[in-house]
């Protein structure tokens, strides 16, 4: 009971973490460097708590559901790794002892391309892993408030998609913009009302897929 909630309060901690890092200019570069400091540990804080879903993740038979699990996690750590490689050499306050020299634009490009598609892999494992957690939040198929949370995240996907849109989002994941724009007149409570969104987004689309494909026949 203890390690489960330990569990369920790093993927919390996690999320709003991730959060804090997209805001990148608007709360500052110190504070991103030492949140996304603070991810990374967390984050391999995770996978050493979960690993046992390593150790059982190619026993049994397969299934597309499994396939996709299995392949969004390796996109999120392959995107959690290139994080991590790039930040040095980026970085002006919590790496600058390294004093690193060389490569920093190309390390740029690399931070921004892993920090979008990290954020859409990483909602993409907390919604394929979210039934789990369902049942406890009135999600669940007995539970009291499951219409209306329902009714909730829907709303929240919605303004998702319109803020992915809004945000353009698309450019940053395909590189037809290797420089993110934040607009500084934003107020901090409505970028991280966006972006909660569009995570809640990709959440719910990786729920729902799971759901589909457990649902077909072999």
């Amino acid at each position: 009971m203890a390690l489960r909630r330990v569990k369920i309060g790093l993927d919390i901690l996690l999320a709003g973490l991730l959060l804090c890092q997209m805001a990148y200019s608007l709360v500052g570069n110190r504070a991103h460097e030492w949140t996304g400091l603070a991810f990374i540990v967390l984050a391999v804080a995770h996978n050493v708590i979960n690993r046992s879903a390593y150790v059982y993740a190619f026993r049994g038979p397969w299934s597309a559901s499994r396939a996709v699990g299995l392949a969004v996690t390796a996109l999120a750590m392959v995107s959690l790794v290139g994080l991590a490689a790039s930040a040095p050499f980026v970085s002006g306050h919590v790496f600058v002892f390294l004093n690193l020299s060389g490569g920093a634009s190309v390390a740029r490009t690399v931070h921004l391309l892993c920090a979008y598609w990290g954020f859409v892999f990483f909602s993409f494992h907390l919604g394929l892993h979210f039934e789990r957690l369902a049942g406890r939040m009135g999600l669940g198929p007995a539970g009291p408030f499951k219409a209306a949370a329902w009714a909730l995240v829907i709303l929240a996907a919605g303004f998702g998609v319109k803020a992915f849109l809004a945000n353009d989002i698309a450019s940053y994941l395909f590189l037809r913009v290797i420089f993110a724009y934040f607009d500084p007149d934003l107020p901090l409570w409505l970028f991280f009302s966006q972006y909660l969104a569009m995570m809640v987004t990709f959440a719910a689309l990786a729920f729902c897929l799971r759901k589909l494909l457990r649902a077909r026949k072999p």
